[in-house]
């Protein structure tokens, strides 16, 4: 937390978190690949963007398949789309 506003990080110590082990903790979900904002305190998640959705796999494949209909994809190319989508 070393670049957080240095009031911020006075207020969380005087609320008793341990801004150190919040500072590890942001960098061990950065690594992991995750919101670098999110951090958890006390239990409960403060800060950041939601993660992104992820994309439903029926949509997917209409639209791997608007794509096999307009003969953008081949046979093959769209039974390997559709296996992968399937498969997820």
């Amino acid at each position: 937390m070393a670049a957080a506003n240095p009031m911020i990080a006075a207020a969380l110590k005087g609320a008793g978190v341990d801004v150190q082990a919040v500072s590890r903790m942001q960098e061990d979900a950065m690594a992991r690949g995750q919101t670098s904002g999110n951090i958890l305190i006390g239990g409960q998640l403060v800060g950041g963007m939601p993660a992104a959705a992820k994309p439903d796999p029926l949509d997917q494949l209409k639209k791997v398949a608007d794509l096999h209909d307009r003969g953008i994809l081949t046979d093959a190319e769209f039974a390997t789309e559709k296996a992968r989508l399937l498969s997820e």
